[in-house]
């Protein structure tokens, strides 16, 4: 018997029955981008990503930023909410290019305000003769930055009021810059600033749809923004990063890669123990059920903890694992691919931060230290430049309470949108609907909200009214416990449709260490 013909991108069928044949495809991508995770359905869903760099090529003297948002911003909204209506709802991936779009077109004006920096050896360092380096093509020839012929024009060009500096921005050329004399330049010792070299700014090439090209494909592919300023003093300060060596990031991904392993295949070994990961209806504070493993020790050990703080601790660990592996595993081969020079280095994670800040920030400022320090940033300026411009729209006053809670509250209903798209259109679960289990993974980062904004008002007031207790040491406990407490409390929002969709039905560890380990535990009679 033939297997069924695939339904069309934009039709719905019947989760009742799920056939994965691996002989066709088509089949397998349906089940899959319909009952596991969401997925492009139309070639819609592709057009805002193809249309962006495109539109950024355009030099602003052709067409007006006004202009540019109004002829692109339609056709690529129009694209992505077509290609919701074939999914069947939204999906991570379409949501984080519409907020990307948003920022780089409709909010800021990347062509005038956005510069590239970047370090770059010395001149000595090169063994490079300064005449030598100032007619390189990179430079822009004699006379673009500094050197004999700038200096003679120099009084000309002061007394027209452009300066040879002002001449190499607005052609989108280097400009070279002392880091010390830079007040956005982090940490502006000598020692640093001799190994590091000098600071190098392009901003929007005029000339060469080459060079233009590659400085629209660099700022797209740094969803954080690293190596650029563009405008936001808060952001501009810490460009540009100081890139960590090759190996010295492989060293970093590769421990962080394994610590997740590692935590995932234990996270996972208490899973099957617990059926409030498998079972529906069962509360997170109800009772330990037998388990499937009754004489796991380790489980029985577990048994003290109160079960929210037991199962909202594998929870979390879990999710840490999964995300923390996932995007430092898949920037090893990049790495490695520079290396052999097969990857340009404007593209190598090694040249980023790392994903996640210090967990001292956790105990320093609780929920806001862990949302805005330790979890990692890859977010925040597609979700934090819309709220931050809505707020200035509004007329919210600078470094007020009402400022801050508002960017706050659109940065995680911004969030809180983009995770929805992790729910299937057509899920295996005929218990919960699938709008609702949408809004039980927006839930968790909306919860997230008055959290923080009962810790920042108590913040605000206790260094007010009584600083003295703000510098005491057991402040860090209360913060930690706090940001426990309410992890508690709104974890437990996103194991509802989880649980129905099945994600704990199986382990995504290939080769269980510590399983094997407790095996031999138990053979061993121990």
């Amino acid at each position: 018997m033939p297997p069924p013909s695939p339904p069309l991108p934009c039709q719905a069928s019947s989760p009742s029955t799920v056939a994965l044949p691996l002989d066709d495809l088509p089949v397998l991508y349906h089940n899959l981008t319909h009952h596991l995770i969401p997925g492009p359905q139309s070639i819609s869903y592709g057009i805002p990503l193809l249309l962006l760099p495109f539109a950024l090529a355009i030099p602003p003297e052709r067409m007006s930023h006004r202009a540019l948002r109004l002829t692109f911003l339609p056709i690529m909204y129009a694209c992505i909410i077509h290609a919701w209506w074939c999914i069947g709802g939204v999906d991570v991936i379409s949501v984080t290019s519409g907020l990307w779009c948003t920022s780089v077109i409709g909010i800021r004006d990347v062509r005038r305000d956005a510069r590239r920096v970047f370090w770059r050896a010395r001149v000595e360092d090169r063994g490079e003769k300064e005449s030598d380096r100032l007619r390189r093509p990179e430079m822009g020839g004699v006379g673009s930055v500094g050197g004999e012929d700038v200096r003679k024009e120099g009084f000309r060009q002061r007394r027209a009021g452009r300066t040879p500096e002002y001449r190499a921005e607005a052609k989108g050329e280097p400009m070279i810059q002392n880091p010390k004399d830079d007040e956005h330049s982090p940490e502006h010792d000598e020692s640093s600033t001799a190994d590091h070299g000098e600071i190098v700014e392009e901003r929007y090439p005029i000339d060469g749809l080459r060079k233009r090209w590659k400085w629209i494909l660099v700022l797209l592919v740094s969803l954080r923004l690293v190596g650029w300023r563009v405008g936001d003093q808060s952001h501009d300060r810490t460009q540009p990063y100081r890139p960590m060596s090759r190996l010295a990031y492989l060293k970093h991904a590769s421990s962080v890669a394994l610590l997740g392993y590692l935590v995932l295949d234990a996270s996972f070994l208490y899973v099957p123990c617990d059926p409030y990961f498998t079972v529906s209806g069962i509360g997170v504070d109800d009772p330990y059920l037998p388990s499937s493993c009754p004489s796991n020790p380790f489980f029985k050990l577990l048994q003290i903890l109160p079960p929210r703080l037991l199962r909202c601790s594998a929870l979390a660990a879990q999710v840490f694992a999964l995300v923390s592996g996932g995007f430092y595993l898949s920037t090893i081969p990049a790495v490695l691919a520079n290396a052999l020079g097969l990857f340009p280095e404007e593209w190598s994670p090694h040249a980023w931060p790392h994903f996640y800040g210090s967990f001292s920030a956790v105990y320093d400022r609780g929920l806001r230290g862990l949302w805005g320090t330790w979890w990692h940033q890859m977010e925040r300026e597609i979700t934090g430049n819309t709220g931050r411009a809505l707020a200035s729209l509004l007329g919210l006053p600078p470094r007020s309470f009402a400022r801050y809670t508002f960017m706050v509250a659109i940065g995680f209903f911004l969030s809180g949108t983009v995770h929805m798209g992790m729910i299937p259109p057509q899920p295996l679960s005929q218990k919960l609907s699938v709008n609702m289990m949408r809004l039980y993974i927006g839930g968790f980062f909306w919860c997230q909200v008055p959290g923080i904004g009962i810790e920042t008002l108590v913040s605000k007031l206790t260094y007010r009214y009584a600083p003295g207790m703000a510098k005491q040491p057991w402040i860090k406990v209360v913060a930690f416990a706090w940001t426990g407490f309410w992890l508690c409390l709104t974890l437990p929002l996103l194991v509802v449709p989880f649980r129905e969709i099945g994600y704990w039905r199986g382990s995504p560890v290939p080769v269980s260490v510590l399983r094997y380990a407790h095996e031999r535990w138990r053979q061993c009679g121990l």
